[in-house]
C-alpha cells in the first residue's frame, strides 16, 4: 500500500480513541480550573488539536523510510510550526520576510 492509504486507515482506526481521551482531558481541565467560556468549544478545540497532531505524526511516519528518519524529521517540523504560530502559545510574533510565506500556508 502507498503513503496515503496508510495514514488514512491509521487515523480512522485511532481517531475515535484519540478524540475520546482528549475530550475527557479537556472536560476535566475546564471543570477543575473553573475556566470561563463555552466548555463544548474548549473540548472541541482540544479534540481537534489531538487529532491533527496524530494525523501529522502518521503522515510523517508514512512519508519517511525508517523510524530513525521519522524521529529526526518530526522535531524540526514542530519547531517551524511553533515559530509561525500554527502550534503553541507563541501567538503571531513578527517573522523574517523569508518565513512569512510559511505563516500564510500554515494558517
Amino acid at each position: 500500500y502507498g503513503a496515503l492509504p496508510y495514514p488514512l486507515s491509521k487515523i480512522m482506526a485511532e481517531g475515535p480513541l484519540d478524540a475520546a481521551f482528549a475530550g475527557l482531558f479537556g472536560s476535566m481541565v475546564h471543570d477543575n480550573c473553573h475556566m470561563l467560556g463555552d466548555k463544548n468549544a474548549f473540548v472541541a478545540a482540544i479534540c481537534l488539536q489531538a487529532l491533527s497532531s496524530s494525523a501529522l505524526g502518521q503522515l510523517i511516519g508514512a512519508c519517511v523510510p525508517s523510524p530513525a528518519a521519522a524521529l529526526a524529521s518530526g522535531p524540526p517540523l514542530m519547531v517551524v510550526l511553533t515559530i509561525v504560530g500554527a502550534v503553541g502559545p507563541s501567538g503571531r510574533p513578527p517573522l523574517p520576510l523569508l518565513m512569512e510565506p510559511l505563516r500564510e500556508v500554515s494558517a
